[in-house]
């Protein structure tokens, strides 16, 4: 791209020197943001071009006052040593979507006399600019220099009550549809969606539309968002879902899975509009479209080094199934055991813990298995609990017994487990 760029707002500390050896035109509307773009130009030898920006009655962003009068004559100079270049000047309006209010006139009147102030103190901005869409369409003395549109791009009216877009030439550049995923017969009488907000009245229809509020649907749009099937209008029944919402077109609804529905469309086509979502949860049209975009759905889990970890068969790592949660169980694999151990002794000991069974006996020497601290003690077998009984001196028949090794006993200490021997047969 080559034409020039604007940035508007950014915070203390903001990468300044990349966005000055790019050529971006920064925008200086404090005296702490002047003296950081000053001290990153200095320092990279570039000379920075700026918009100071000044508040002329919005209360938003922008010098004023002292402030102002401070960072005009601290431009001059820094303009005359190299370092910056003040290309221009510009404000906002509080009230442009109202044209006959007063502080229209006003915050415009007093624009150009801080125009007037900074040519005093020595800068020559050579771009003034001050009106935002409403003001573009509504009132040509505040063109000035350059005209800064923003909602009218999306060919939306900045001013319903006056006009739409039909009436200022605008078209449109945002069109919302989706498709049907499912259509089905519903009874009279059935809630529909979270808290059945919305009940049937009769027999009829329900489709389903795969869109909500994770996609920037306004939750509180519910009963009320406009969406039209075949060249029909209807409104969301019930609830609007995470990602799911409900429309009833009548029982004699010729609508099937994959037909599309039209959520914003063209004015000049009777379709449903950004302005008639807008107007029906009082709010407005700007906010409709710029909340809506693309929903990852796709769970992933982060690794040590900040990227998604993927398990084998590329599955995240960490759990049992597609997600990191654990919740989903693999064959092989038990609840509450790590994923992805391969030791055969380490999966024995997972049985062990999770799955024990009846006779079954698995000889796990102790710091073996990489069992946790809840590992459990496998009772003796039968032939070495009858080894313990046996005194050294002699058997059950008064015939000596079996030698046992001499092991150094502590007082409540538990007594030293015999020598196993593997069992004949017993796969492990």
């Amino acid at each position: 791209m080559t034409a020039p760029i604007l940035t508007r707002i950014f915070p203390p500390g903001a990468d300044l020197e990349a966005a000055i050896r790019t050529d971006l035109t920064l925008s200086a509307g404090a005296p702490w943001a002047l003296a950081e773009i000053a001290a990153v130009a200095r320092a990279t030898g570039t000379t920075a071009r700026i918009h100071i920006k000044v508040d002329t009655g919005l209360g938003r962003g922008g010098a004023w006052h002292d402030d102002l009068a401070g960072m005009l004559v601290d431009a001059a100079r820094l303009e005359a040593e190299g370092v910056i270049d003040v290309e221009g000047i510009f404000s906002h309006f509080a009230y442009a979507d109202s044209p006959d209010h007063p502080t229209v006139r006003a915050q415009q009147e007093t624009f150009l006399a801080i125009v007037a102030d900074a040519e005093r103190a020595g800068l020559r901005p050579r771009i003034r600019h001050i009106a935002n869409s409403a003001a573009t369409l509504t009132n040509p003395s505040a063109h000035l220099d350059m005209v800064r549109p923003g909602v009218s791009v999306y060919g939306l009216s900045p001013v319903p009550h006056i006009g739409g877009p039909t009436h200022f030439g605008l078209r449109e550049a945002m069109r919302v549809t989706a498709r049907l995923i499912a259509v089905k017969d519903c009874p009279a009488g059935q809630g529909v969606s979270y808290g059945h907000l919305y009940t049937t009245k009769g027999d009829t229809r329900l489709g389903l539309v795969p869109l909500g509020y994770a996609d920037g649907i306004p939750r509180h749009a519910t009963g009320v968002g406009p969406m039209q099937v075949h060249g029909t209008r209807y409104t969301v029944a019930g609830r609007v879902c995470m990602d799911q919402m409900v429309l009833d077109p009548g029982p004699d609804s010729p609508a099937q899975a994959g037909d599309e529905v039209i959520l914003i469309g063209r004015e000049s086509q009777g379709e449903p509009t950004a302005q008639d979502w807008a107007a029906a949860i009082d709010t407005i049209n700007y906010e409709i479209v710029t909340r809506l975009g693309p929903a990852s759905r796709v769970a992933t889990r982060k690794g040590p080094d900040g990227r998604a970890a993927q398990g084998q068969a590329g599955r995240p790592s960490g759990g049992h199934g597609p997600r990191s949660g654990g919740r989903r169980r693999r064959r092989g694999r038990h609840r509450g055991c790590r994923a992805g151990r391969q030791d055969r002794r380490q999966a024995l000991a997972c049985l062990r813990r999770h799955r024990p069974r009846q006779g079954a006996r698995l000889p796990l020497r102790r710091g073996q298995g990489g069992g946790g601290p809840r590992q459990r003690r496998r009772r003796p077998a039968r032939r070495d609990r009858r080894a313990r009984r046996v005194d050294a001196g002699g058997g059950p028949d008064g015939r000596p017994g079996p030698r046992l090794r001499a092991q150094p006993q502590l007082v409540g200490a538990p007594a030293p487990r015999a020598r196993r021997r593997r069992v004949p047969g017993r796969q492990l």
